[in-house]
């Protein structure tokens, strides 16, 4: 497939990373136009997870078509299928398993999955120091989450894998970049540099870095807060706000457009994302496709990943009260969302 930005590593002579930001497929093109050996991670491919013994390829992921809050993430999948015989045999050639991987992101769900399939054969051996499981364990607990997890700041464990986490922190936090425009290469700079730093933990030479949970409240609603995130760590305290969902605003595109994360500060809150996502998209001055456009699991999720969003932050808090009002009234199934974009929405955006 033609992507206008691609940057391909050999992370070693079985293990190639393909790195192609913001770049989505389906499973059937992924099948179609994929080479024997291909693995897709953590949204590359949006499909729910499948190993593909035909034509020797899997995808792993836990964003499209699963419950989020019950799947495990991706590294924690990929951890776990190292382990089985039946998964390794399907990318096995002379004797050793061969991976080539597709990412379109490098936050640590990725590297830490990306590691994994690195490290297959060792961790199928039992090699693996039991370290590795337990930061796996916290991998999943705070992706799965979204980020909105208890954790004991102070624990070592915890301070470790913010350390190994540290050069993603760093360009995701950055306020004088748009993390949404790194390219390619400079992802796979992160991947590369967050795989050393997972050795070295596990090889007892890493250290450990001071959790930032900092962020800013710029509206407080009935239903949602917007916040702007200071801090990498800053949603594992949403859970003193006083409402069930959360809307992050992040640095802007280079072309202007918006950042934004949207997810459940309660889990089992009843409001539903994906009425959330269908109102947004019906908004959304920009081209939304399949692949490009608001949406994610009902746990966590954001604006179009290749574009970011048209909205403002101003328009964004009419829409949302809007909705939020609406289901009070109506609730927020499909037949609900149908009525809200056809009569609502023109009066909330006359030139929709």
């Amino acid at each position: 497939p033609c992507i206008p930005d691609v940057h391909e590593v050999n992370l070693s002579p079985q293990v190639t990373l393909i790195v192609e930001p913001g770049a989505v497929c389906d499973a059937d093109a992924f099948r179609k136009n994929y080479p024997a050996f291909s693995i897709a991670l953590d949204g590359r491919v949006s499909a729910p997870s499948f190993l593909d013994e035909l034509h020797q390829l899997a995808n792993v992921d836990h964003h499209s078509g699963v419950d989020r809050l019950r799947t495990k993430c991706t590294a924690a999948q990929v951890h776990e299928e190292v382990q089985k015989k039946a998964f390794l045999d399907v990318f096995m050639e002379q004797g050793e398993p061969q991976f080539r991987i597709y990412v379109n992101d490098c936050d640590p769900d990725v590297c830490f999955a990306v590691w994994a399939l690195l490290h297959a054969e060792d961790i199928a051996a039992g090699q693996v120091s039991p370290l590795g499981d337990r930061l796996f364990r916290v991998v999943d607990l705070l992706d799965r989450l979204g980020g909105i997890a208890a954790i004991d700041p102070e624990r070592p464990l915890v301070k470790q894998l913010a350390w190994i986490n540290q050069p993603y922190e760093e360009a995701r936090m950055n306020p004088r970049t748009s993390f949404s425009d790194l390219n390619g290469e400079a992802m796979g700079t992160i991947i590369q540099e967050v795989l050393t730093r997972i050795d070295a933990v596990l090889e007892g030479r890493g250290g450990e870095h001071t959790l930032d949970t900092r962020y800013d409240l710029l509206y407080e609603g009935a239903e949602w807060v917007m916040i702007q995130e200071h801090g990498f760590y800053a949603r594992s305290c949403l859970q003193e706000c006083d409402v069930p969902i959360f809307l992050s605003v992040r640095p802007s595109k280079e072309d202007g457009s918006s950042v934004y994360s949207l997810g459940k500060i309660d889990p089992w809150h009843h409001s539903s994302l994906d009425a959330v996502y269908a109102v947004l998209n019906a908004a959304e001055p920009h081209h939304i496709t399949k692949e490009n456009c608001w949406g994610g699991s009902d746990l966590i999720g954001g604006s179009p990943r290749a574009t970011g969003s048209g909205l403002s932050q101003d328009e964004l808090c009419t829409l949302l009260n809007s909705w939020f009002a609406h289901t009070a009234r109506y609730g927020d199934s499909q037949a609900s969302v149908d009525v809200f974009i056809r009569h609502e929405l023109p009066s909330i955006r006359p030139t929709h």
